[in-house]
């Protein structure tokens, strides 16, 4: 009995015996590797180990801004927004209004330049390529506000004010947001290829 134990620990020990060597074998060549490794790859190793935890921290960030998402803030932004637009077209609309059309243009304009500096700013904050963009092309501001824009109430409000704009181009026409961006935007293109065409001109006389 005690025999056939003995053999059987010799063979277990025999047959763990080469395991132990291969493992102590790669155990050393890491270690050589290691110490022959020089200070460039030890900086390019930190660099990337570095990146990858960067990567990590934005997903991580995303996560939690996508998990934080309200459609409660974004459905309240759109109704006060709303509310609000609705009330002071009536007001307008009333010749003893409590909104006369002076205040209306000096209100309009504080509201669009502070709408579209909290939404330029949201976008740098997200990624500097966002932010370029809607400084640089203004349209791209209602693609950014319905598609990656994370903030829910500002994208309420937002949308909100889009379609009292729509509303008040119904009610005043040419005094409108839209039909004024309009004509400032023909002025500028007519303008460019304005110089566009004298320059050919003079290019080839």
């Amino acid at each position: 009995m005690f025999r056939k134990s003995k053999s059987k620990k010799n063979q277990g020990a025999a047959a763990l015996h080469p395991v132990l060597v291969s493992a102590q074998e790669s155990a050393k060549k890491g270690g050589n590797k290691r110490a022959t490794m020089t200070e460039e790859e030890l900086q390019d190793r930190i660099k990337e180990n570095r990146k990858k935890l960067k990567q990590k921290q934005k997903t991580i960030k995303r996560m939690e801004n996508d998990s934080s998402f309200s459609p409660t803030q974004a459905i309240l932004g759109l109704v006060i927004s709303l509310a609000l637009g609705w009330w002071v077209l009536e007001q307008l609309k009333l010749s003893d209004g409590l909104v006369t059309a002076a205040h209306y243009s000096i209100g309009r304009t504080v509201l669009l330049v502070s709408l579209y500096s909290m939404v330029v700013i949201t976008a740098f904050k997200m990624s500097i390529p966002h932010g370029f963009l809607c400084i640089l092309f203004p349209p791209y501001i209602l693609y950014f506000v319905v598609i990656p824009m994370e903030s829910a109430a500002l994208k309420g409000l937002v949308l909100g004010f889009a379609i009292v704009g729509y509303l008040e181009y119904r009610q005043l026409g040419q005094a409108s947001v839209g039909a004024l961006a309009a004509k400032q935007y023909h002025a500028i293109t007519a303008s460019g290829r304005a110089l566009l065409n004298a320059g050919s001109d003079g290019y080839y006389d």
